[in-house]
């Protein structure tokens, strides 16, 4: 029995690699990467090609964190704001400084107020 296209779309959506998405948006190193899911390296690899556990709290909150990002900026400027000095935020380089659950509140907050119109 043949599977409808909406039904194979809805389920290619659902299973497609959180993980994938944060390097897409991000752009990190492999080593920000393991730093930012508090694992090995080769434990990203493994989860880029499996998945990650779907439970896995670094991931939570880092999918929550792009999610104000994609709120506050354009997608193509993302991971440039991610990778560069920011002076509302001292001068620090924000996926440095979400590496730290205080910086992390930082960054969050600074994403957030973005999202409702104030400037970054």
């Amino acid at each position: 029995m043949a599977v409808p296209a909406k039904i194979r779309s809805i389920r290619a959506k659902k299973s497609e690699n959180p993980l994938s998405e944060i390097r897409r948006m991000l752009n990190p190193s492999d080593e920000e990467m393991a730093l930012l899911m508090n694992t090995g390296i080769r434990t990203v690899y493994r989860w880029l090609e499996d998945g990650p556990p779907p439970q896995h709290y670094p991931l939570i909150k880092l999918g929550e964190l792009i999610e104000i990002a994609k709120k506050s900026l354009k997608p193509e400027a993302i991971a440039d704001w991610f990778h560069e000095k920011n002076q509302a935020l001292g001068g620090s380089i924000p996926i440095r400084l979400i590496l730290d659950p205080h910086g992390f509140d930082i960054v969050r907050e600074e994403l957030g107020k973005a999202a409702y119109g104030l400037p970054l």
